[in-house]
């Protein structure tokens, strides 16, 4: 849009020297330049902040610092002195970068801005004055329909001015930055992402200026007499550019394809949408005015849109500002009528679209149509529909270029890592993966590529296991996105883990006064652990503590205990710093001790297979009497200090308890309390067929009273 260069002479109307003339007068010229290096700045800027990039996790995720500084470069690939700066400026100078030149490759380098423009209403063509000078806009910003090089004879004669700063070009430079092993190859090649999104949205911003979009000529040979829309936007309104964006928001869009952000793919009929076509189809430029008879508005006989529908003139008081500073205040007669948005907000009624031209008087009699073109008053009324416009173009555009979303991580289960496609479309084409060392160099992980297609949400098969010399994991894919042919790509950087350890299986023990000391790997997996400890009569002792530097203790019986004792403890070696646990038991001194001990794996449950000594449900109860010798009443049964029942018992009649799981063994403690009755003579007085029994593997078993240890097979 608004380039720092203007042609100010238009050979393709037999009236445009009569336009030119009124420079003079009113500051209208008959070319139009794009918008001067600083607007272009600002417009960026005000973008970025709209994109994907102002979110800092977007670099943190490709492995870069959102708050590092990154290098510019010239057109010619020189670093630019003091050009190291924030991405937000970097973006933004790319943008400012578009328009300038240098002979350094070709001493007609000043022609690249003749690639700054696309017809919509005719084809899709290029700027064309005598011949084809560029290409289209998105021809040139893109190379999404091959590379290109500079159309203009004499940079063809050089060798050709090539096109190193398109959206093609910035995927290829995204994929360096992603996989070159030098980590300041990487930041080089981030500078030039950044940098190259600046230059591609410059001319997104371009098609918000309607010269650019009706092939209205200009070219830097006389810079004083550029176009009067440039010099009055960095003026006047570069200055307001913020509170106008701001005032008047304007929604981010999202489409396909980055040609859409120019013209939709495919349409048939005027569509509104693309940033040309919406101004084409809307706004006149100075030298594709509209026309009139005296009452009814002609579109200009070169561009059928806007037509006259809907359109009517009238006169106004305006005041336009002049190239000396002066202003000019009169009544002037003005086009207004509807503007059309297909993307957003649909029609907008009563938009000042033109104002009647200078030379009117010169044709009063020379049998030419009323002619009506732009000043700045024209401008001040475009400025809050297409420059927010422009803006959220822009910032659309970037996060197309960055919608490939990818995430990596170990497989979920064996070895090797997956990479899911994070995106809201099919990715297809390559997914490799890189590993970085601690010393920031990246390396292909061998066996770490795989093609194919993977929908949105979904992950590629596991791919190999980086070396253990890794510090960070690099996924990348190169490919298509969803319906677009061009070729984009994206990454992702995390730390890289270890291989999980296996725990293996559970821990299963048991012995006498020797105790025990031993090492268990309990792996990499968190989760809830089951510990238990069988002390039988004799009382030992039992301690877990994780084997880090703190030696964190997990579980202990603290003192000597006798009987079962059982844990469950939430493991997570992560917190813990250590995937092992010591497991010490101290034995007591009494030879005829015995003890059992069991530690299952994260997330796994003891059984029987677990222990060396089983555990059983038994079942105690009361047997039938046949006289009177048991009182009527009740006995509770204790299991090494866990209740297991209650027994009501009475002559003739035999009760049972809930079940309970005891360990089997020699050493296995049970208490009868049988001094509390609820009725009859306390005591329990009941023996031979009336005691108290439990049932195991081996029979029957009876109870006399008081306490006993008893056995359980």
């Amino acid at each position: 849009m608004y380039d720092r260069y203007a042609l100010s002479f238009n050979m393709k109307k037999t009236l445009s020297w009569m336009n030119w003339v009124a420079v003079g007068v009113l500051g209208t010229v008959g070319t139009a330049l794009a918008y001067e290096p600083s607007t272009h700045t600002t417009l960026t800027a005000l973008a970025f902040d709209r994109s994907r990039l102002s979110d800092p996790s977007l670099l943190t995720d490709l492995g870069f610092n959102p708050s590092g500084t990154y290098r510019e470069i010239t057109v010619d690939g020189v670093p630019v002195t003091g050009g190291v700066r924030l991405p937000r400026e970097v973006v933004a100078y790319g943008a400012a970068a578009e328009d300038y030149h240098t002979a350094g490759l070709c001493p007609s380098d000043w022609t690249r801005p003749f690639n700054h423009f696309f017809d919509p209403q005719h084809g899709g063509r290029a700027l064309e004055w005598g011949g084809v000078l560029g290409h289209p806009s998105p021809d040139w910003a893109l190379e999404d329909n091959g590379q290109v090089t500079t159309r203009y004879v004499s940079c063809l004669a050089a060798g050709g001015r090539p096109q190193n700063f398109s959206y093609r070009d910035a995927q290829a430079n995204l994929y360096a930055a992603l996989i070159q092993p030098n980590p300041t190859d990487r930041d080089n090649s981030m500078g030039m992402v950044l940098q190259t999104l600046g230059h591609v949205v410059h001319h997104v911003q371009d098609m918000a200026q309607p010269a650019h979009t009706r092939n209205e000529a200009h070219s830097p040979i006389n810079p004083p007499e550029r176009a009067w829309i440039e010099a009055y936007t960095e003026g006047y309104a570069r200055v307001n550019i913020a509170s106008i964006v701001n005032n008047n928001p304007y929604p981010v869009p999202s489409f396909a394809r980055a040609r859409d952000y120019w013209v939709t793919s495919g349409a048939g009929s005027p569509m509104y949408v693309g940033m040309a076509e919406y101004t084409s189809q809307n706004f006149v430029s100075q030298s594709t005015g509209f026309q009139s008879n005296g009452s009814t508005v002609l579109a200009n006989p070169e561009f059928p849109l806007p037509n006259g529908q809907g359109k009517t003139i009238e006169t106004r008081t305006v005041t336009i500002r002049l190239r000396d500073t002066n202003t000019l205040t009169g009544p002037m007669q003005v086009v207004t009528g509807p503007i059309y948005d297909g993307y957003a907000f649909g029609s907008q009624p009563n938009r000042v679209l033109a104002t009647q031209s200078l030379v009117d008087r010169m044709l009063q009699n020379s049998g030419f149509s009323m002619l009506f073109g732009v000043n700045s008053y024209v401008y001040e009324q475009q400025y809050p529909v297409l420059l927010p416009r422009a803006v959220s173009f822009s910032a659309g555009l970037i996060n197309h270029f960055f919608a490939g979303k990818l995430s990596v991580s170990r497989a979920a289960s064996g070895p090797g890592w997956v990479i899911r496609n994070e995106a809201a479309e099919t990715m297809s084409g390559q997914f490799e993966l890189y590993y970085q060392t601690t010393t920031g160099q990246r390396f292909p992980v061998s066996g770490g590529t795989w093609g194919g297609t993977v929908a949105a949400g979904q992950s590629t098969p596991a791919l190999a296991e980086p070396p253990n010399t890794a510090s960070k994991v690099v996924a990348v894919f190169v490919g298509t996105i969803g319906s677009e042919s061009m070729l984009r790509t994206a990454g992702r950087v995390t730390d890289y883990s270890a291989p999980p350890v296996p725990c293996g299986q559970a821990l299963s023990a048991g012995g006498s006064s020797e105790g025990f000391n031993q090492l268990m790997e309990m792996g990499s997996e968190a989760g809830p652990v089951q510990i238990e400890f069988e002390a039988y009569q004799i009382p030992d002792k039992f301690e877990i503590r994780a084997e880090n530097s703190a030696q964190t203790l997990v579980v202990t019986t603290t003192n000597m205990v006798s009987g079962w004792r059982n844990w469950t403890y939430q493991f997570n070696p992560a917190s813990l710093g250590t995937s092992k646990f010591r497991i010490r038991v101290t034995g007591n001194t009494d030879p005829a001790t015995l003890w059992t001990a069991s530690v299952s794996c994260p997330n796994k449950t003891l059984t029987n297979s677990d222990r060396i000594q089983d555990r059983i449900s038994i079942t105690f109860g009361v047997g039938a009497t046949s006289g009177a010798g048991c009182n009527t009443g009740y006995t509770s049964i204790t299991v090494n200090g866990t209740p297991a029942g209650t027994l009501h018992f009475s002559p003739g009649v035999g009760d049972t308890s809930s079940p309970v799981t005891v360990t089997a063994g020699t050493h296995q403690q049970v208490v009868l309390q049988t001094t509390i009755t609820t009725w009859g003579t306390p005591g329990f007085t009941c023996s031979g067929n009336g005691s108290v029994f439990w049932n195991d593997r081996a029979g029957r078993h009876y109870l006399s009273g008081g306490t006993s240890w008893i056995s359980i097979q």
